[in-house]
């Protein structure tokens, strides 16, 4: 019986710590998300139309096209 309370405290030590260590990811509190005008830069350069090429059933051109 006590090694069975032994595994779950070490379980739940160890989800613990887990737990207290993932917080320390992202941002500081007074960090402000980014808005869509500084975000535009790292966006790929296609418009709605080459989007929407590229993702048709539409089946393309057999061969090469002079």
């Amino acid at each position: 019986m006590e090694r069975a309370r032994m595994k779950y405290l070490t379980i739940a030590g160890f989800s613990f710590f887990v737990a207290l260590t993932s917080y320390g990811t992202g941002g500081d509190w007074f960090d402000y998300p980014a808005k869509l005008s500084d975000t535009l830069d790292m966006l790929p350069g296609k418009s709605l139309g080459a989007i929407f090429l590229e993702t048709s059933v539409i089946p393309s051109a057999e061969g090469s096209l002079d």
